[in-house]
């Protein structure tokens, strides 16, 4: 009995002591990405008991008798609350509070403030976002997820994409951002773009080519004032990447793996019931029915892409030396046949603290990239418009073997009976395009980059960077011998083309911060940059020469050998070299008076060797001002945080090379005659100006889970580069000149919410709207027309996009049909046609009227689900290809109407041949085939599991997803992807012409942390 009570009491305390001494432990991830978070701390809620999470993001923590709650809390992320009662093991994964009140973010020349300290809008954007469901090129990742950036998606694999931030600026200058990598301007090294439909090639840009797996974080500096330092890169915004680093502690292998496949989403609506008028002859469809007619042949051209990326990396240092080794290889597979890219990562990355002052910074990047068979828009070199302008009475299949045997020639030749059909623009078999048109792009790279950072004394430090970024580009075109007559000569063509582009970039900066007591805080940067660049090319062709004139007398002396000893005559050849260099000094200065009222000032001056009088200095100021309500007023749970901030700065647009000059380059023609540039300055010109106006409010509401941020900018650009015909005594066709003015101005709101339950369960949505208005104010007096034309009808063939005093950039013309008091189309009385006006007039603008992006984000346990939905609102694209489709009668439109046995538009009946080939067709009238850009589509999708690795050794952390991207459109009104883009450039702006058409991508992830 004794014994038994013994033991009874033994069970009934150590009961008693489990009770009171439960112990709790899990690991803490990041919610965004799922990586572990060392540091965190863990605290027994109502208690000091706590510990923090070691370097695996692990914990352990015996909970005190009559205690359930845990918090988890780190800086810049929201706290967290979670009932541990009955449990042993608790994983809790933290989301970032993007408006913790004493964030630190980088800024213009990597310099950190106070996010409360800022005086302008910026939007940060993790580096997990760019890679959660990845893109060939990650700017397409940015999609949708930042309020005023407008992203155009290039429509193949190699593509450019085209950012555009609170609209354009310059009428013929470069509209696109800067890309700062680590404080330190990129070298854009961007390729040429299209400006006419005829050898409509994108030649890709360069910030594709970087790693988005190597990226930290990316912040955007939307206005002229949060970019100011840069001076006259800084009118188009900036976008600075961070990239990652090596770390304290225990090394770290991570690897991921993607893998997706891509389909078209949408084709023209090509009709399959009416025949050829002349079988095997005419492309023209407008014959009879027939029952062999067929539209599959368009399927059939498509392939599915494959995109395989996979990214290895090693994290590791010490106290002393930290780096970051990674390479990453992309091979991706377009739609159209025989188009593929292979890309080469390789980043490394050492920081190391020499002494207690000195620490040194170093790294370098080498790309290697090759792009096979980039397709091209427009009228040549084009398989798609082929394709689609192959007459359905015909059978594909019988050209799918796309070369013969031809005895006389003793070689193989194109088997295509429709090479010299009118009405189709250089029509040639696709697969003979696809495999006997090629092109071949190869690009490599090196970034090379070190800082030295010196602390002199506390609050102060020097700090001298080096960039040295080269690219050298490789094109090569094939054409061989039977390939249509106005593109090639008897025996083919070869084309080739080396180029080279470097920036040495060199700057010094003083930081200096200190408080000077416990009200005034004061920060400031004293700084002078060197920037210096070179572009040089060589360029052979077999015909086409550079300035637009066949030479008919070159060509190849034999058949199909590519090499540059083959070709003959007076081939076209051109060599140059460029050489820029630029100089700055600059200042920036911020005074904090009790962390609630921040003054701003920047001021830079800088000389350039691309304006008239390279001695002559430019300034670029700015300022602005933030207050902190919150610290003055008293705040609640619902009312946490409020800040009103405005700034104002007068930036730049630099001049491109060459303009300047009163004296303009002559040029060496293949035939040995000396000829003048095109175009001279008559006057010494400046660099385009922006004055940007910015005022806004950061708000927080419910302990800071709601997150609002408001921005009212008005921008206005003067002193704008444009030519026009060159005036008497001149000498050249054209002359450059500094003259107009643009205004921007526009709405951004940016909504965030984060709900976090005690469950484990979080949800992070968010909302950016956006709207700008742009107006063009003055083009100058003279420019006597008053307006400047960027892209005409002769390279279009269906609109004018023009400048117009009082228009807006992006506004197109086109003919609309005649119409009468009544409204109805005027219909000819002797052709039975329908007529159109006289001249062009406005049919819409390309560019949005609004934007919206919302974004989702749910984690549970070890699952996570997020979708981005993106919204484009209002402008207008026109359709070049229905245009071709309708009048050679191919479009399900045009058999619809021959079906219905009565057509009738705009109120006048017509026969529906006599319409359709006027209205459509190589002149087309733009009226018909012009559509409402609005579309809303789900534009990604990931939903991702996290394999618990507590038993599994060597690993920490495994996770799997499904991806996809652009899965569907919620609404369309246009016939294609309005998004797609023909050009980067400032031409072309919403055409479609036989573009590559929008696709459909789904695959799966995988990622593993060693």
């Amino acid at each position: 009995m004794k014994r038994t009570l013994q033991l009874f009491t033994f069970l009934m305390l150590a009961f008693t002591f489990g009770v009171s001494a439960q112990t709790v432990t899990g690991t803490i991830t990041d919610a965004s990405d799922g990586m572990t978070m060392p540091g965190v701390n863990v605290v027994v809620q109502g208690t000091t008991v706590g510990v923090t999470t070691d370097f695996d993001g692990n914990y352990e923590i015996e909970m005190p008798e009559g205690s359930t709650i845990l918090e988890f809390s780190f800086m810049g992320y929201a706290t967290q609350s979670v009932d541990v009662a009955g449990k042993t093991n608790v994983n809790v994964s933290l989301v970032v509070d993007a408006n913790s009140l004493d964030e630190v973010v980088v800024t213009a020349m990597g310099i950190e403030r106070k996010a409360r300290g800022l005086t302008y809008s910026t939007q940060k954007m993790e580096g997990s976002e760019l890679t959660t469901v990845k893109d060939a090129n990650m700017v397409n990742a940015m999609t949708g997820k930042s309020a005023g950036v407008v992203i155009t998606k290039g429509g193949t694999v190699g593509g450019s994409s085209k950012i555009v931030i609170r609209g354009n600026k310059s009428i013929m200058g470069n509209n696109q951002p800067l890309y700062v990598i680590d404080g330190v301007p990129m070298n854009n090294a961007n390729g040429e773009q299209a400006g006419t439909l005829y050898q409509a090639f994108d030649g890709g840009d360069a910030i594709s080519n970087l790693n988005p797996d190597d990226i930290e974080s990316m912040n955007i500096l939307k206005g002229a004032s949060a970019a100011a330092l840069y001076g006259s890169q800084a009118a188009n915004g900036v976008i600075l990447i961070t990239t990652k680093s090596g770390k304290n502690g225990k090394t770290v292998v991570d690897f991921s793996s993607t893998t997706t496949f891509e389909k078209v989403m949408s084709t023209p609506n090509i009709q399959g019931e009416y025949g050829q008028v002349d079988p095997g002859v005419s492309l023209s469809s407008w014959g009879p029915k027939s029952s062999t007619a067929s539209n599959s042949h368009v399927d059939d051209f498509f392939r599915t892409g494959v995109n395989l990326i996979n990214n290895v990396s090693l994290t590791s240092g010490d106290d002393k030396t930290q780096y970051f080794l990674s390479y990453a290889n992309t091979n991706a597979s377009g739609v159209t046949p025989e188009n593929d890219l292979k890309k080469h990562n390789f980043n490394l990355r050492v920081s190391r603290k020499v002494s207690d002052k000195v620490k040194v910074d170093a790294g370098a990047n080498y790309i290697s990239q090759k792009i096979n068979n980039r397709p091209y828009s427009g009228f040549y070199f084009n398989p798609i418009l082929n394709t689609y302008m192959f007459p359905v009475g015909d059978d594909m299949n019988k050209y799918k073997e796309f070369e013969v045997y031809d005895k006389s020639r003793n070689m193989m030749v194109q088997n295509y009976p429709y090479t010299g059909a009118p009405g189709g623009y250089t029509q040639q078999n696709p697969y003979w395009i696809t495999n006997r048109n090629q092109n071949e792009n190869t690009r490599n790279r090196f970034i090379g980059r070190m800082s030295v950072k010196y602390d002199i004394v506390k609050g102060l430090n020097a700090q001298v960077r080096m960039t040295y970024d080269r690219t050298d580009d490789r094109y090569e075109q094939r054409l061989n011998a039977t390939t249509v007559d106005v593109l090639a000569t008897e025996n083919g063509e070869y084309t080739v083309k080396n180029g080279m582009s470097s920036q040495l970039y060199t700057d010094f900066l003083l930081n200096y911060n200190t408080n000077f007591n416990e009200d005034i805080e004061f920060n400031a940067t004293l700084g002078a940059n060197y920037v210096e660049s070179q572009n040089s090319s060589m360029y052979q062709s077999s015909q086409v020469d550079l300035y637009g004139s066949v030479l008919t007398s070159a060509g190849l002396h034999y058949a199909n050998v590519f090499n540059t000893a083959n070709m003959s005559g007076t081939f076209a050849k051109n060599e140059s070299l460029t050489e820029t260099r630029s100089q700055a000094v600059f200042a920036t200065a911020q005074v904090g008076y009790k962390n609630t009222i921040f003054l701003d000032v920047t001021g830079r001056t800088e000389w350039s060797s691309t304006t008239g009088d390279p001695g002559k200095p430019f300034f670029y100021p700015s300022v602005g001002l933030t207050y902190v309500l919150t610290e003055s007023v008293e705040t609640t749970d619902f009312f946490s945080y409020a800040k009103l901030r405005g700034s104002y700065s007068d930036v730049g647009n630099a001049l491109p090379f060459g303009v300047s000059s009163t004296n303009p380059p002559r040029i060496i023609l293949p035939d040995g005659s000396i000829k003048l540039q095109d175009a001279s300055a008559g006057k010494e010109l400046v660099p385009e100006r922006t004055k940007n106006f910015e005022i806004g409010a950061d708000l927080r509401f419910f302990d800071s889970a709601l997150n609002i941020e408001l921005t009212y900018y008005n921008a206005t650009s003067i002193n704008q580069f444009f030519t026009v015909n060159g005036f008497s005594g001149v000498g050249t066709k054209l002359e450059y000149l500094n003259g107009g003015e643009i205004n921007n101005s526009g709405i951004e709101i940016a909504l965030g919410y984060n709900l976090a339950t005690s469950s484990g369960f979080t949800w992070s949505p968010s909302i950016n709207f956006s709207k700008n208005v742009n107006k063009v104010i003055e083009l100058g007096d003279q420019v006597e027309t008053g307006q400047v034309v960027i892209s005409s009808l002769d390279q279009t063939k269906i609109y004018q996009l023009i400048v117009k005093e009082g228009g807006s950039f992006g506004d197109m013309y086109g003919y609309k049909f005649k119409r009468d008091a009544s409204g109805n189309i005027v219909k000819d009385a002797t052709t039975g046609s329908p007529m159109r006006t006289e001249d062009t007039e406005y049919i819409g603008n390309a560019n949005p009227d609004m934007m919206i992006g919302f974004n989702n984000r749910f984690s549970y346990k070890n699952f996570t689900l997020s979708f981005l939905i993106d919204g484009r609102f209002g402008g207008e694209v026109v359709s070049m290809t229905e245009a071709m489709l309708d009048g050679n009668g191919l479009s399900q439109r045009t058999a619809d109407a021959r079906n219905s046995g009565s057509f009738t538009s705009g109120g006048t009946q017509f026969d529906p041949e006599t319409y359709y080939k006027t209205s459509g067709g190589t002149n087309p009238i733009a009226e018909q085939y012009t559509y409402d850009a609005t579309n809303i589509r789900l534009r990604e999708m990931s939903l991702g599991y996290s394999l618990p690795t507590d038993n599994i050794k060597y690993i920490s952390k495994v996770s799997f997803s499904v991806i996809a991207r652009n899965l569907f459109f919620i609404y369309k009104d246009a016939p294609y992807d309005p998004d797609l883009s023909m050009s980067a450039g400032n031409g072309l702006q919403g055409l479609d012409a036989f573009n590559a058409p929008s696709t459909r991508t789904i695959g799966f992830g995988l990622n593993v942390s060693f």
